[in-house]
């Protein structure tokens, strides 16, 4: 198998088997014919770049994100090799500075093992580091000093706290709030009905307690979706002020307040997911559920764009019984959907070759990371929306 097919379909597993969550409202049935929207833009690509990384780096990215400080932009990401966060000058292409994330000692924050653990940078002086294992969120500022902590575990049965980079953390009126994963569910038979407190808000001063918000829509206790199928992503829009959730197998999609009230499900006129099944009992073991997973149609992370106002899509088709055997993409089909402010669907771009669901946007465009081979680099394409003549 080519190699580049072996990473990419390592990275596409571990995306997949990520995440656990949730929100409310009845839902489409299953099998619904699709609906070709009328499109009127589409994605062109405008350039492509390289970004140099050393030999004690690995470019198996699980935790990025893109920030900005003194109006120079940065793209960073987790170092799983050496336990610090990298952050890249992207106007430079270099390497700007490292943030080391101390195992222990009196600024330790423990090993931050799994694709689960991760950190969020608000600013250089306050970055949150989740560490799962610990069940607690660490502060720190840019010299790695740790400054707080929060308990994650205040109530007993409450979900885990995860942060994935394609659900991230954001602070709301001196509140975090970040995404939580499993909990009291069943993953091999159909749940009658779900918790709804998959998302908790974290009052930073300590002052209260935790609160909670988010579940499931009714389409998931129509059956059985595994661990896998069960994962969430979400979008700040801080142009109108809100969170717009997307799940992996629900074709709405659903909006909140930043404080975490639920506002309006977007019923979305194209059906993208179809032909769905439920995982079997004998499908529960780890290659079973790779395939499974593979097989499915199924939406990946969301993101909005507030340089073009737009929300980015990403969207998986089922890979045949074939290709996931063989290792190769053959009917294999990712897309990314770009939707208006107004949540409808106005370009799609289809792939024939998988590529890591890792964008950023800025001035320059729409910014799609590419697997490489090479270990040593990290390749990016850049993308624009055009308006159809």
């Amino acid at each position: 198998m080519n190699n580049t097919i072996k990473i990419n379909l390592v990275i596409l597993i571990n995306i997949l088997i990520v995440f656990t969550t949730i929100a409310p409202g009845c839902s489409k049935e299953f099998g619904e014919e699709y609906i070709a929207p009328a499109l009127t833009h589409q994605l062109i690509k405008v350039g492509e770049y390289e970004i140099p990384v050393d030999s004690v780096t690995s470019t198996r990215i699980s935790h990025y994100q893109y920030f900005t400080h003194d109006t120079v932009e940065y793209f960073s990401m987790l170092n799983t090799i050496k336990q610090e966060i990298n952050a890249y000058n992207l106007n430079t292409k270099t390497l700007s500075f490292k943030i080391p994330l101390h195992l222990e000692g009196p600024n330790g924050i423990g090993n931050l093992i799994g694709f689960n653990s991760g950190y969020y940078i608000h600013n250089l002086d306050s970055i949150f580091v989740l560490n799962r294992d610990h069940q607690r969120l660490y502060l720190l500022n840019s010299r790695s000093e740790l400054i707080n902590q929060f308990d994650l575990f205040q109530d007993k049965g409450q979900a885990s706290g995860v942060l994935p980079p394609f659900a991230p953390m954001f602070v709301n009126n001196g509140k975090g709030i970040i995404l939580n994963i499993q909990g009291a569910m069943s993953y091999n038979t159909p749940n009658k009905n779900y918790d709804e407190r998959y998302a908790t808000i974290i009052d930073l001063s300590k002052k209260s307690p935790h609160e909670y918000f988010l579940g499931y829509p009714e389409k998931f206790t129509k059956g059985a979706w595994g661990i896998d199928l069960h994962r969430i992503s979400w979008t700040v829009n801080d142009l109108s002020n809100s969170l717009i959730v997307s799940y992996a197998i629900e074709d709405d999609l659903f909006e909140y307040s930043k404080d975490g009230k639920f506002l309006r499900r977007i019923e979305q006129k194209t059906n993208f997911i179809n032909e769905l099944r439920s995982i079997t009992e004998s499908e529960s073991n780890f290659e079973a559920r790779q395939k499974y997973v593979l097989a499915q149609s199924k939406y990946g992370p969301i993101y909005f764009d507030n340089i073009r106002k737009v929300y980015i899509r990403d969207f998986y088709g089922p890979m045949s019984d074939t290709d996931i055997q063989n290792g190769t993409y053959g009917s294999f089909r990712q897309s990314l959907i770009i939707l208006d402010e107004q949540l409808e669907v106005i370009a799609i771009m289809k792939d024939k070759d998988f590529n890591a669901p890792i964008i950023f946007t800025n001035k320059e465009g729409i910014h799609r990371y590419k697997a490489q081979e090479n270990e040593n680099i990290l390749k990016f394409e850049v993308f624009d929306l055009v308006k159809n003549q």
